[in-house]
């Protein structure tokens, strides 16, 4: 296909086609399956006093999160590495890459809100919702989280398939970027200097602050001073916190395009 003859809105929509196509093909509908597993694990072992003691809505939180992380994450880990010879081809006869890039943000959006509905629809069912409300309902804000973190987690996906030149290379970088998220979230340990700064560079930070946000965490009994500040009960401080996980998904999203556009220097 010579994509120069073609717009750039019919280019990108061509290639949602071609997602669909693979989505149905490899039953792509299996990964709302495993969502729902994640999601039903995790409410079940978070315990009954998430959204009603600090240190068990804390874990909760942080537990979720992880789950999130790992399903956006999947989600997308292999879908650029896995067609690079193909790109490679298409590129050197007209390919956009911003078109074939957006083309999987737009698909990748898609799934996630899906899977964002799934899960919260899961987690609340199980958890029950927060007694607090914050500029929407507290199912509402729980959704908005899910879905920015699902989402921003698998658009950094996509940035790692666009880097990695084989499905191999993409797996063996989940792990660590997994670990990543893990350790400098702040709830398993409490992070100081370089490390607090490093850990506002992770979706996981930002997404456990929402989700305890949401949850008024500071009014539980059990509440520590320490972290009376971090989780302060604002709309200011909520937005703060979407805002940053929607800039990750930008960030992400425009580093996708300028390391695809690489691969025509790719001699492997």
């Amino acid at each position: 296909m010579n994509s120069r003859r073609i717009s750039p809105f019919h280019e990108i929509g061509v290639y949602i086609g071609k997602c669909f196509r693979i989505f149905i093909n490899e039953k792509g509908w299996m990964s709302f399956f495993g969502a729902l597993l994640i999601v039903f694990i995790i409410a079940q072992v978070s315990g009954e006093k998430t959204f009603a003691q600090f240190s068990a809505t804390r874990s909760g939180a942080f537990a979720i999160v992880c789950g999130c992380i790992w399903i956006g994450i999947f989600n997308s880990i292999q879908s650029v590495c896995r067609e690079r010879a193909i790109i490679k081809r298409e590129y050197r006869t007209g390919l956009r890459i911003p078109s074939y890039v957006l083309a999987h943000f737009f698909y990748e959006g898609i799934i996630c809100l899906i899977q964002s509905i799934l899960v919260t629809a899961m987690f609340i069912g199980i958890r029950g919702i927060p007694g607090a409300t914050l500029l929407f309902s507290p199912v509402i804000g729980l959704f908005i989280t899910f879905f920015l973190t699902i989402f921003a987690a698998d658009i950094l996906g996509v940035l790692i398939s666009c880097i990695v030149k084989n499905e191999t290379a993409a797996m063996t970088a989940m792990p660590f970027v997994l670990i990543i998220q893990i350790v400098m979230c702040g709830i398993i340990f409490k992070l100081d200097g370089i490390a607090a700064y490093v850990a506002n560079a992770t979706i996981s930070k930002w997404s456990v602050v929402s989700i305890c946000v949401i949850a008024n965490i500071n009014s539980m009994g059990d509440a520590l001073s320490d972290y009376k500040e971090d989780y302060l009960f604002t709309e200011r401080h909520l937005l703060m916190c979407w805002m940053m996980l929607a800039g990750f998904i930008l960030l992400y999203l425009a580093l996708s395009m300028i390391m695809l556009r690489m691969i025509d220097k790719d001699k492997r």
